[in-house]
């Protein structure tokens, strides 16, 4: 599969992917990435970064993606989602390390009902306010479109 940013390619149980931009992944990154992982474990798992930058990655037996659990009533995604967000922000306030991207196109769930969150790419470090918060507000977009989602739910329950 292609994109416009990537290209991904999976093989057997792993996930290749070749970001577009690699420049600010290193031993460091990697590093940084692992130790999210360590305090959030929804962040999929980079098994290696290889000479030509590219990831190889698990691969997610993805169920739904984070609309499509919202609108099918999957209970849980919610509370797992302020969970993950809660960590990251946690992570982040200790070394300037976040998903920049944390949208609803970046969660998935797995066939366990496991939010996880895909784009590692997208992990940067943020020395700037200004990025600070358009990041911010990438995550409170993403809570505002799936608590919507939730009460939508809720009022089919009781009609």
């Amino acid at each position: 599969m292609a994109s416009n940013r990537n290209i991904i390619k999976t093989y057997n149980d792993t996930v290749y992917k070749k970001p577009m931009y690699a420049g600010h992944m290193d031993e460091n990154w990697l590093m940084h990435y692992n130790s999210l992982r360590q305090v959030c474990d929804a962040y999929i798992e980079i098994k290696e970064i290889s000479y030509r930058k590219k990831f190889i990655m698990e691969k997610i037996n993805i169920k739904y993606n984070f609309l499509e659990a919202l609108e099918n009533n999957v209970e849980c995604v919610l509370p797992q989602y302020l969970s993950i967000k809660a960590k990251s922000l946690e992570y982040f306030e200790m070394t300037n390390f976040i998903h920049t991207d944390l949208n609803i196109k970046n969660i998935v769930v797995d066939s366990k009902h496991k939010l996880r969150i895909i784009d590692p790419d997208s992990c940067f470090f943020i020395n700037s306010l200004e990025n600070f918060y358009k990041c911010k507000t990438k995550m409170i977009e993403t809570y505002i479109t799936a608590q919507e989602q939730f009460f939508i739910n809720v009022k089919r329950k009781f009609k």
